[in-house]
């Protein structure tokens, strides 16, 4: 079967790179036999964000008659969106235009009724862990806040991408650089123990410029 690969990295840091993704895809692809026949992929975007420039040129293409691909291949769900609703709506268009949408590591084919049942109760909780990791982290920042916590630095051990998660989503910082130079931290440090909790700061950045990389 023709196959579309896509992979998606949330920053444009060093420890991420599209060709881990791409290397586990292209073996799939070999073991199944399904013909590569062209890939998709956005570097720097957040999930959550349906406005990806390969991923709208994926969708774009799946609908139209002379597409190179009858199946989607991701690594994971959350390489493909962290939206439940921009997802249940993507998986819906690619159905409708009889494209198969394959996640490897989650061992998820949309092609059948329960691949895609899986599907839409994965995506639900994955939102739903998200919102409310968000709710938590803002409710601990607004505590610490009120009882006059400062933001300075501190032992590396003590930095928590909480601070920053608040700081992005309240306005505060309009970039994970500022957010790393408000609370006292090189950003490479912010992301590696962000990264470390399993916090995707991407989707507490503020979009600057839509559309363009």
């Amino acid at each position: 079967m023709r196959a579309a690969i896509y992979a998606r990295v949330s920053t444009d840091d060093k420890d991420q790179n599209p060709e881990t993704q791409l290397f586990h895809l292209r073996e799939y692809c070999q073991l199944y036999d399904h013909e590569i026949t062209v890939q998709f992929v956005d570097e720097g975007r957040s999930g959550k964000d349906p406005d990806r420039p390969a991923f709208q040129a994926m969708m774009k293409e799946a609908v139209q008659k002379k597409r190179r691909f009858d199946m989607v291949v991701c690594l994971r769900l959350d390489r493909f969106m962290r939206s439940a609703l921009y997802g249940l709506q993507a998986t819906e268009d690619l159905r409708k235009a009889g494209v198969e949408l394959v996640f490897v590591k989650d061992q998820i084919d949309t092609s059948t009724p329960g691949g895609r049942f899986f599907y839409t109760l994965m995506l639900a909780f994955a939102q739903m862990e998200r919102e409310h990791h968000g709710e938590r982290v803002s409710e601990g920042i607004r505590r610490r806040i009120s009882e006059g916590g400062s933001w300075g630095k501190g032992r590396r051990k003590d930095i928590n991408p909480g601070l920053a998660v608040e700081l992005l989503r309240s306005g505060k910082a309009r970039s994970i650089s500022e957010a790393a130079r408000m609370i006292g931290v090189p950003v490479s440090t912010l992301r590696e123990h962000a990264r470390r909790r399993g916090i995707d700061l991407t989707d507490y950045t503020p979009p600057q410029n839509p559309g363009v990389l």
